[in-house]
């Protein structure tokens, strides 16, 4: 058997049964691209009734196979030319070792045991609830629809602040092992043009704008900054870390990661020492575990970095999204979402994490009436506008409960957090925990309001063997 390294270097074909499965097909060329070269693909449909998505499939590669659908005969026709096709790949592209195949459908079955036979791969993609056991029993290689679009990502995600200051830290070091004092722009140009590091990448439009930017951070790191810039990095390592930390540990831990340099702090601090005064501050708190954590709201706007509820302008940002919808002005959530920014001159990063949160608000449907719903593909939404600000504000709320337990102690900071200063904020949290409650969402044990799909359920689940669901 290949091993999975040898796999990532082959030829992958993508057919798909779009008449079966209506999909993103920006997804599946995405996954597809994890297993190999994409060398081309065929989407296979009656496209007069998807004209908004012909352009964009277009643009990806894929050939578009038109199937009319003359009534009861069309499915079969459907099935016979994907096979007729794939087998005519096989024979005059020998350079194509990974079939993917879009569809649940079990007449495929056939097909996917005659390209194994002649020593071919053959990944599936296709929605859990409409596939075929046999077919998924069958392939090398099976990849739920559903998890493709929950990990959906858009372009620029990884352009975060948080992205920016790990830049800035990596060029920091890299300078003082080379005992480089006082960099210039030039020595920091050299550095980056060694890491072949792409600009656009971290939000800068040329190399010059992302020289200029370390250059001045770093000076300002040595200018007395240095203290303020090290404890933002030991928050976000608190943060990310699948590891809990007292004080002694965490310092062993941050000097491996990122040494601390006394001479560089205004107090002279010791990395201990440095730790401490966060705790004094209540940047840092120990919790009943006796472990370290970084205190709330603060917490919540690193961990979730890129996707923040935006108090200040959700509500207006929301209703102009519902009216796009209403009046069908628009065909999917991100084409609806980029029109909203404009209308409102928001940033792109408020824009996205609205984004976000439509599509896992359960309330849009695609063409084939299934909820789960990429970015950019046709969709429907079903529900009251009301229905829309609720459901978008339980979803901010259960990232938070994910990977926490809340106590009606913790009720006012994560008001704040959602609603910022709207004096309702409590009266509209008590409304939003009660509606995941009603939904068998959120359970109540011990005074502790615990979300079903929290981290550390599953957790539970991994070591007891206990089914937990996810969402």
């Amino acid at each position: 058997m290949r091993s999975f390294v040898e796999v990532l270097k082959l030829g992958v074909f993508i057919l798909v049964d779009y008449q079966n499965q209506p999909v993103d097909l920006e997804l599946v060329v995405n996954k597809a691209s994890e297993l190999g070269k994409v060398l081309g693909g065929k989407a296979y449909g009656h496209w007069v009734r998807y004209p908004a998505t012909v352009n964009r499939f277009h643009n990806l590669g894929i050939e578009l196979i038109e199937v009319p659908e003359d009534g009861f005969t069309h499915k079969n026709s459907n099935d016979i030319k994907i096979a007729v096709d794939a087998m005519e790949i096989l024979l005059t592209m020998p350079i194509v070792e990974i079939f993917m195949l879009v569809t649940g459908d079990s007449d495929f079955v056939p097909l996917v045991r005659k390209l194994k036979m002649y020593n071919k791969r053959v990944a599936v993609i296709s929605r859990r609830s409409y596939t075929s056991s046999i077919l998924m029993s069958v392939c090398d290689f099976y990849f739920p629809y559903e998890d493709l679009v929950k990990s959906e990502k858009l372009s620029d995600d990884k352009t975060s602040d948080v992205g920016r200051e790990n830049l800035v830290s990596e060029i920091a070091e890299i300078l003082k092992i080379n005992s480089i004092q006082k960099p210039t722009e030039e020595d920091i140009k050299r550095v980056l043009n060694g890491l072949a590091l792409e600009p656009k990448n971290y939000s800068f439009r040329t190399l010059d704008e992302m020289v200029k930017f370390v250059h001045k951070e770093i000076k300002d790191s040595s200018n007395g900054d240095y203290e303020e810039n090290y404890q933002r990095f030991v928050e976000r390592f608190i943060c990310f870390s699948q590891m809990k930390y007292t004080v002694e540990t965490l310092v062993e831990a941050c000097e491996k990661k990122m040494p601390w340099y006394p001479k560089h702090s205004k107090r002279k601090l010791s990395l201990k020492q440095l730790i401490e005064s966060m705790l004094k501050e209540g940047r840092l708190f120990i919790g009943k575990d006796g472990t370290l954590n970084v205190s709330a709201p603060r917490r919540w706007h690193i961990r979730f970095q890129d996707v923040q509820p935006y108090p200040e302008h959700r509500d207006s940002f929301l209703e102009e999204i519902y009216k796009l919808f209403n009046k069908s002005d628009v065909i999917g959530i991100l084409e609806a979402v980029k029109s909203v920014q404009l209308q409102l001159n928001v940033s792109k990063k408020v824009a996205n994490s609205f984004a976000y949160a439509l599509k896992f608000t359960g309330l849009f449907t695609s063409e084939d009436g299934s909820d789960y719903v990429s970015l950019n593909m046709p969709a429907r939404l079903n529900g009251s506008l009301e229905d829309l600000k609720r459901r978008v504000e339980a979803f901010y709320l259960k990232r938070i409960m994910r990977f926490e337990v809340l106590t009606q102690s913790d009720f006012p900071t994560v008001a704040q957090y959602l609603y910022g200063l709207d004096p309702n904020g409590s009266e509209k949290l008590k409304l939003i925990i009660d509606f995941l409650q009603s939904n068998g969402e959120i359970f109540v044990q011990n005074s502790e309001y615990i979300y079903k799909n929290a981290i550390f359920l599953k957790n539970v689940e991994s070591e007891t063997g206990e089914e937990v669901s996810d969402s």
